[in-house]
């Protein structure tokens, strides 16, 4: 997780401390409780010096994001103020946030400029920089790693859809292989992946793709794929070429492991902007 200050973007410290400023950049412009932070940090396991661990955090990362202000001040981008704590950040400071109008501007593109959102979608996948909050402890953290890793996928299969609309069945097939390799039971992708291989000439490839789901599916969760996903197949196995749309979003395997809705690799990596 970093942050930019002054046009420098720098580590925002050890995990714990970086744990703290994930949940206020979560937060952005709220009041934070100390009691907030610790339940996000440690949850049910807290140290016996909690409370002090807080207090420590938070004067470093107000050093460290502010070094203009003075400790405990109460006009400064992080604010201590009556009932906890105040992170004050304009959205567009935030990479989460541009990541998300990126995507919002891309889905209302789509159907009138369709190469204008794909371009958008482009640059809303190239802010992402390795997994999101790694290495960061607790509870939060944990749960918001899982619900970017999951919108970042979502925005990945959003992304291949449209540029197989537009033809672009290469992109596809590369930009998926990573997903459907790192997600073998996800079956929107492999839908997506095979519907661009098929496209492409490569109709054998992606029947071996849906063997390969196939037998994950029955081995690790006992039920086969989707009605969609074996249409898709008996389309392809019976030689007719894929027409109309991408396939499109589907929910996971019934027992699957529930994907949530990652932004940005460090999403609340906030740039912030120098003193003065």
């Amino acid at each position: 997780m970093t942050v930019e200050v002054g046009g420098v973007r720098q580590s925002a410290g050890p995990p714990l401390r970086q744990a703290v400023l994930a949940y206020l950049s979560s937060l952005a412009g709220s009041v934070v409780s100390k009691e907030q932070l610790m339940d996000a940090v440690w949850g049910e396991h807290l140290p016996g010096n909690a409370s002090g661990n807080i207090h420590t955090y938070i004067a470093a990362l107000r050093k460290q994001l502010d070094p203009g202000h003075q400790q405990r001040a109460t006009d400064g981008v992080l604010a201590s103020v009556t009932g906890g704590y105040c992170l004050r950040l304009p959205p567009a400071h935030l990479d989460s946030t541009r990541f998300l109008d990126l995507c919002a501007r891309a889905r209302t593109d789509r159907g009138r400029a369709p190469d204008a959102a794909a371009r958008d979608l482009r640059r809303a996948l190239d802010m992402w920089r390795g997994t999101s909050l790694q290495g960061v402890p607790g509870p939060f953290a944990q749960a918001e790693r899982e619900r970017l890793t999951g919108l970042r996928l979502s925005t990945v299969e959003d992304y291949a859809r449209l540029m197989t609309e537009l033809g672009h069945y290469d992109i596809v097939v590369q930009e998926l292989s990573p997903v459907v390799r790192d997600h073998p039971l996800r079956e929107s992708a492999h839908a997506l992946m095979m519907t661009a291989l098929e496209r492409s000439g490569h109709r054998d490839e992606a029947l071996r793709l849906y063997d390969r789901i196939d037998h994950r599916l029955r081995e690790e969760l006992a039920v086969p794929p989707r009605a969609a996903l074996r249409e898709l197949y008996r389309r392809l196995r019976e030689g007719g070429v894929v027409q109309g749309a991408a396939p499109a979003a589907q929910g996971a395997a019934p027992g699957a492991p529930r994907i949530p809705s990652r932004t940005p690799a460090e999403p609340a990596a906030p740039p912030v902007p120098p003193s003065g």
